[in-house]
């Protein structure tokens, strides 16, 4: 029998073969350490105006410039990422939780629980996100707690589908099948016997999906019905840049470039992550 610590290090050899996915896991790090520390790296305060230095191009003093404000574009786009990371964190987990209780119960149950839970989310996914977030939105209102259900709420039907698909292969299992035979409720196969087997692909795609939570976060700031100024986030800033990207293009290029980095830092990372749960990889 493999002993667990020769799994690691299996894992560990197969993950750092894929040196895109070891990019993404570097990036992935500098970002939360970036929102992690933001309040302690930021130079200066990403709220206080100065009107002097309204629109200064990049310098030594502003590395990314000044908005129509004279606020410091560098520290808004720090303090940005820490905003990003915890509302898209957030609402990954939200998502992850519901969604995958409610995939493994239609998955197990059968009958008119599975029917009812799976075409509710089948037609909830044939909606476009942004479209359900702005009328989430005008229904709870907005702020950062508000933003993380919506968010949250996005991502339910994507964990449902994931974790209701390895369910209904999983129900035919031997050990379901014995564990049904001693009379074990369903609660309990579902907790001690299903979900340990499919937790490292829901982890997997929860990292992937933490940068689509980000993404959303920054199109719904940068629609108005995200996190309200002047909270600095970047889907805001990119927004407030937009009328004058002639004149100063950098308060939006900055945030944006962030965004961007970061969606693809989870997006790689994710792509490791997938490698190390796939058993015919670790072979």
């Amino acid at each position: 029998m493999t002993k667990p610590s020769s799994q690691k290090w299996k894992a560990l050899r197969v993950f750092w073969r894929n040196k895109i996915a070891v990019v993404g896991a570097l990036l992935a790090l500098a970002v939360i350490v970036v929102g992690v520390f933001a309040p302690a790296i930021a130079p200066r305060d990403p709220l206080s105006q100065n009107l002097f230095y309204r629109l200064t191009g990049p310098e030594r003093a502003f590395p990314f410039g000044t908005d129509f404000m004279g606020r410091d574009v560098f520290s808004r786009v720090l303090i940005g990422a820490r905003m990003s990371l915890m509302v898209g964190a957030s609402a990954v987990v939200l998502g992850m939780v519901l969604g995958t209780l409610l995939g493994m119960l239609a998955g197990y149950m059968r009958g008119r629980v599975e029917s009812t839970i799976m075409r509710v989310v089948d037609v909830w996914m044939s909606f476009p996100d942004e479209v359900l977030g702005i009328l989430a939105a005008v229904m709870l209102g907005t702020g950062v707690v508000n933003l993380i259900i919506i968010l949250g709420l996005l991502l339910v039907p994507r964990f449902s589908r994931l974790s209701y698909n390895y369910t209904t292969v999983l129900r035919e299992g031997e050990y379901i099948l014995a564990a049904k035979s001693i009379g074990a409720p369903p609660y309990r196969i579902i907790v001690q016997h299903i979900f340990p087997n499919i937790r490292g692909d829901v982890i997997t795609m929860g990292a992937l999906w933490l940068g689509t939570a980000i993404r959303l976060e920054a199109n719904l700031s940068f629609l108005g019905v995200g996190v309200p100024p002047p909270t600095p986030t970047w889907g805001n800033m990119i927004r407030e840049g937009m009328g004058r990207i002639a004149e100063a293009p950098w308060i939006s290029l900055f945030p944006g470039v962030a965004l961007v980095i970061t969606v693809l830092a989870f997006n790689l990372l994710a792509d490791g992550l997938r490698d190390i749960s796939d058993p015919r990889l670790r072979s």
